[in-house]
């Protein structure tokens, strides 16, 4: 399976075919740490999902207020409720692409 790589600029229907593209680790199997660090710009959050899969998010979004990203939001919100959110681009993907 590939992983899902969600840029944060969706803003509608045709932004998110755009924003949102399929990913595979560079080796095939798993994402090494500079292949993370790429996509989210930054230092790396993994937020286990509790269903085989995990959100790889930038640690420190929030606080360098990038934008936020409404559907990593809501595949979290979706999962845990609540009124957190995601900013700014992430990977989904499984666990085990995680090296």
């Amino acid at each position: 399976m590939s992983a899902i790589y969600i840029q944060y600029e969706a803003k509608n229907i045709n932004d998110m075919r755009r924003s949102i593209q399929g990913v595979r680790p560079c080796n095939g199997k798993n994402f090494s740490l500079d292949e993370l660090l790429y996509y989210v710009h930054g230092y790396v959050e993994i937020i286990d999902l509790y269903n085989g899969k995990v959100l790889v998010v930038n640690e420190d979004g929030k606080s360098l207020n990038y934008k936020l990203n409404k559907y990593a939001t809501q595949i979290y919100q979706d999962i845990f409720g609540g009124h957190d959110y995601i900013v700014d681009d992430v990977l989904l993907c499984n666990k085990n692409q995680i090296e």
